[in-house]
């Protein structure tokens, strides 16, 4: 199984008039949606639009995050109080 995901943004037409259209970030590695708008739109454009928005900001933190392991709470405050100083 490869390491690599890919993510994509789909519009979906929910809802009824006036605002019928929503957005869903999918990812090639899960069932369900990774991320989705609560808040419907008046056009798909629009939809469009806050969903690449959001992608966007979904692989941004997905980047930023360090492949290395996380800090464990007392590592986290020792580096804050030498930080401080």
């Amino acid at each position: 199984m490869s390491a690599y995901v890919d993510y994509w943004v789909q519009v979906k037409h929910r809802a009824r008039l006036p605002k019928p259209y929503t957005w869903e970030i999918r990812s090639s590695g899960h069932a369900l949606a990774v991320r989705r708008s609560y808040v419907p739109f008046k056009n798909e454009v629009m939809a469009r639009v806050s969903g690449e928005r959001a992608l966007r900001r979904l692989l941004r933190r997905l980047n930023s995050r360090s492949p290395q392991r996380a800090p464990r709470g007392g590592e986290t405050q020792a580096r804050e109080r030498s930080a401080a100083r």
